[in-house]
């Protein structure tokens, strides 16, 4: 049975950091190189910055359960005139079985009351992302070139979905 589970625990954290290490390592090291894997692992996906998250609310952090197994995770961040959907992994082992479509459910049903529009951001060479984020009813608005840090650098397209 999949089931979504708002992540509030330090246990949540570090099921999150396991989940962001083994699908960052298969995901995105064709797209990025492993070094800026373990860069991003080391800094944005990882167990502290998670529970830190958390902790103070700064991102509201799901993760999908199929039965009792974590699936993968999302996170959103509501903002005064949108929601920004922060991240959203599902691992290779449950992909195509609805859990990123429910995750939006979720934010449909519990977040967009008021807004104007989701945004995310998606790296540019993620081909299948952008053209999951396209069937949602996502555009490109714009792209953007990130200096993250020791001289890696973020390629995104931000997506941008209307709210009616």
């Amino acid at each position: 049975m999949q089931t979504i589970k708002r992540a509030k625990t330090d246990k949540d954290a570090r099921v999150i950091a396991r989940l962001a290490a083994e699908i960052w390592r298969t995901h995105y090291t064709p797209i990025v190189g492993a070094a800026q894997v373990e860069y991003m692992l080391g800094n944005v996906q990882s167990y502290e910055t998670i529970r830190g998250d958390i902790a103070s609310g700064a991102l509201h952090y799901f993760l999908f359960m199929d039965g009792k197994t974590p699936a993968g995770y999302f996170a959103v961040k509501p903002e005064p005139e949108s929601v920004y959907l922060s991240k959203l992994y599902v691992h290779s082992n449950f992909r195509k079985k609805g859990f990123a479509r429910s995750a939006f459910a979720h934010i449909l049903q519990n977040y967009t009351a008021g807004k104007k529009y989701i945004h995310l951001m998606v790296h540019i060479r993620n081909p299948e992302s952008i053209a999951f984020y396209e069937k949602l009813g996502f555009r490109i608005t714009e792209t953007q070139v990130n200096d993250i840090g020791q001289g890696f650098i973020n390629e995104d397209h931000i997506m941008r979905l209307d709210l009616k």
